[in-house]
């Protein structure tokens, strides 16, 4: 019964991919399902999420769709470029917890999974400790627009080529989709015409700069330039495990320092950071009303 759960929640694996998945994922999984039961005895409102009014369908124009869906945000790239760059994921994240979108944070193997997502009357994205800040800004727009298909999703970000037809175009789509969310496409064209970036000639340098002005990483923009067919996908490709190589050395430093200080960390900053706030107080609040127990 576990594996049919697993197979019925994400019917985009095969039985093959759903028998290799590891134990740590496994879990993973299985603690997103116990989340999101638990949101749905605690909540006590019958309204539907308001992001429920926004559809995409795989016969969108995705960047269209990504435009709309900003405007449907409330979120203007005025306001995008004045955030701190320590800042832009937790404003991301609040403008998507906001539609009513639930958004948890655990350790996931890497080399697996980036993220996933569970649809459904409390729909949950489920996102890597073990990214980067950056990195997970794209994963949690790439699973938003798995939720507005109304699709469970376990996000591999594998090349194109090592998937099947059917998978590969909604994830084609919704790689598409979180890129031109994060990156506008008017002002992504303004900016190749300002730099004088053309076909073939895109550096390192052009890549960074573009992602500061962003407050995106590197890879966003170089997704950008893979879309628009300025880069290669070998490019692509060669320089994605680059930046994700720095990103685990990077984070692997970041978590010795923590372990070192673990015994300073406030707990209750930390159930806020891995569950999010409204997760959180929708518990406290059940709590207070009696629904739930201090034992639950």
């Amino acid at each position: 019964p576990k594996e049919d759960s697993i197979q019925n929640d994400f019917r985009s694996l095969s039985n093959a991919q759903i028998s290799d998945l590891s134990p740590e994922l496994r879990l993973a999984l299985r603690k997103a399902k116990r989340y999101q039961l638990i949101l749905e005895e605690v909540n006590s409102t019958n309204a539907s999420p308001w992001f429920r009014q926004f559809k995409v369908d795989i016969h969108d124009d995705p960047l269209k769709a990504s435009y709309k869906f900003r405007k449907f945000l409330n979120l203007s790239l005025t306001e995008q470029r004045s955030w701190r760059p320590d800042d832009a994921f937790n404003n991301f994240q609040q403008k998507v917890e906001s539609i009513g979108i639930y958004i948890f944070k655990l350790k996931l193997p890497m080399a697996e999974v980036r993220a996933f997502c569970l649809t459904g009357s409390f729909p949950i994205i489920v996102l890597n400790t073990d990214d980067s800040k950056h990195g997970r800004i794209f994963s949690l727009f790439h699973e938003v627009c798995h939720i507005l298909f109304n699709e469970n999703n376990v996000f591999k970000d594998l090349e194109s080529g090592k998937l099947n037809k059917k998978y590969s175009e909604v994830e084609n789509f919704c790689n598409q989709f979180s890129a031109s969310l994060l990156v506008p496409d008017e002002s992504f064209a303004f900016d190749l015409v300002n730099y004088n970036l053309i076909k073939n000639s895109i550096s390192d340098s052009d890549i960074q700069r573009l992602s500061k002005n962003y407050n995106v990483s590197n890879e966003v923009i170089a997704r950008k330039f893979l879309f628009m067919d300025l880069i290669s996908e070998d490019y692509f490709w060669s320089r994605k495990r680059i930046w994700d190589a720095a990103a685990k050395a990077a984070k692997e430093k970041q978590n010795e320092a923590l372990k070192e200080n673990e015994a300073g960390i406030n707990q209750g900053i930390k159930i806020i950071y891995e569950k999010g706030r409204p997760y959180v107080a929708n518990v406290v609040n059940a709590y207070h009303q009696g629904l739930i127990s201090s034992a639950d």
